[in-house]
């Protein structure tokens, strides 16, 4: 409920950011001022409905592929997501009555934060982890913000439904505006990262479908699962694949009714594929022998991360500065590129101590979701209980 000091106090907030936001709209690009005014006063419709801005920072995220120049950085919709999203929240954690509760062992994330910040400013070149660092703490907060926020099961449902929508809709360009390649990188103009999003589009919408629904509505669900697994076959990233191939493994060992269908699916996709595109048939097939120069230019980069590691365990290399690695460390080959591991180049940046903070909070959390999921599961499998009378 809004208490009767809020329009006072939204009022001022308005008047306070239209001043700034004015001249920066001479001085700068209109374009960046008008996303920022926006994200101010959307800011202040989320103090109100704060669920929305779970939905806007979830498909922000999703659709962060164009970009304004602001000077200071290039800005996306997922970073005007949480202009607007973050202060709102921190508005109601200041007004609401009830006492914040942060995520457990979010002292791991500080400690992290704190010796990327460390590593960072003695790193080979401070200037190149600036942004980036500034960028992460955004996350970090966004982070906090979806979490707390996102703690309703129907909230939770309906970014399944942002995900699957936004999945599906990066899928479908990807294949109706293919560049002819024959890997489609999508808007990302990038396959694996495509493939990334597409993955955990995939995911949320076979979560859906693990619900009770309509026919009609399965049914779309399958047209949406299907779309997008063609996606990220197109893709042609073996780590999707295999990632992707496992979890969905670990899903039908419990919807054995659903493995008629997924081979049904698998073995008519393999017969089009084969007919229609052998091309691209043939590409997959010599890239899962794992004999072309990216797999072993790959393997050289995870060396140049182990050998930086080695050198430098204590505070890395520098946060976000893999790419000046040779300044520090000497290269044989592959220099001037990125660790193609986030896990590798995390350590290699900040050091076995940070990366083991941010791993550590991940991990626990991880652990976490493990039980809860063990625990009902077995609710599941449990007889009902009569009950007492």
């Amino acid at each position: 409920m809004v208490s009767a000091d809020w329009p006072p106090l939204l009022a001022g907030l308005a008047t306070l950011a239209v001043a700034p936001l004015l001249g920066l709209w001479v001085g700068q690009s209109p374009q960046v001022a008008l996303g920022i005014t926006l994200a101010v006063f959307g800011g202040l419709v989320l103090v109100l409905r704060p669920t929305l801005g779970v939905y806007l920072l979830v498909a922000g995220g999703y659709y962060d592929v164009f970009f304004l120049p602001a000077g200071f950085a290039l800005l996306g919709p997922g970073d005007f997501a949480a202009f607007a999203v973050v202060p709102a929240w921190l508005l109601r954690v200041l007004a609401r009555r009830e006492r914040y509760r942060p995520p457990k062992h979010l002292f791991l994330l500080v400690t992290f934060l704190l010796l990327a910040l460390l590593s960072m400013a003695l790193g080979v070149d401070a200037s190149a982890g600036r942004g980036p660092y500034l960028r992460t703490i955004t996350y970090v907060i966004s982070m906090l913000a979806l979490i707390d926020l996102a703690r309703d099961v129907g909230v939770l449902q309906r970014v399944l439904w942002v995900m699957a929508l936004c999945a599906f809709g990066h899928a479908f360009f990807s294949m109706a505006f293919g560049d002819g390649t024959l890997r489609n990188g999508g808007l990302f103009d990038e396959p694996n990262v495509l493939a990334h999003h597409l993955c955990l589009g995939a995911l949320a919408t076979a979560g859906l479908l693990l619900q009770p629904r309509g026919r009609w509505i399965r049914y779309g669900l399958v047209l949406v699962l299907g779309t997008i697994l063609v996606g990220v076959v197109l893709t042609i990233s073996r780590g999707a694949y295999l990632s992707l191939g496992v979890a969905f493994v670990w899903w039908l060992r419990r919807q054995r009714q659903a493995i008629i269908l997924v081979l049904v699916v698998m073995g008519v996709g393999s017969w089009v594929t084969r007919n229609i595109d052998q091309e691209r048939t043939a590409f997959i097939e010599e890239r899962f022998r794992m004999r072309d120069e990216s797999v072993t230019n790959r393997w050289k980069t995870y060396q140049n991360a182990l050998q930086a590691i080695a050198e430098h365990p204590f505070i890395g290399i520098g946060y976000s500065q893999f790419m000046k690695l040779e300044k520090v460390v000497e290269l044989r080959a592959e220099r001037g590129r990125g660790a193609h591991s986030f896990y590798l180049a995390t350590l290699a940046e900040t050091g076995v101590f940070a990366g083991g903070s941010l791993f550590g909070f991940v991990g626990l959390h991880g652990l976490a979701l493990w039980r809860v999921r063990a625990r009902l599961e077995r609710l599941a499998d449990s007889p009902a209980r009569p009950v007492p009378a």
